[in-house]
């Protein structure tokens, strides 16, 4: 089981979902980015730890961040 946070202010988490299938996780993730972000043309990169992702779209103080 994944679950999915969205970081914002660089510390708050705000809980998005559980996810069996990294390929939902993706999608639900892109379209949160694409409902609540100003950002037109996000470029995501990622951050691989042991335990986690970090998901980086652009913006300074916001990510996504999988756990596993």
């Amino acid at each position: 089981m994944i679950k999915l946070y969205f970081v914002y202010n660089g510390h708050c988490r705000l809980f998005l979902g559980e996810y069996n299938n990294v390929d939902d996780l993706i999608e639900d993730m892109k379209d949160h980015q694409w409902d609540n972000s100003g950002i037109t043309r996000p470029h995501f990169i990622k951050h691989i730890k042991k335990d986690s992702v970090r998901f980086d779209y652009g913006a300074k103080d916001c990510y996504y961040l999988a756990v596993k």
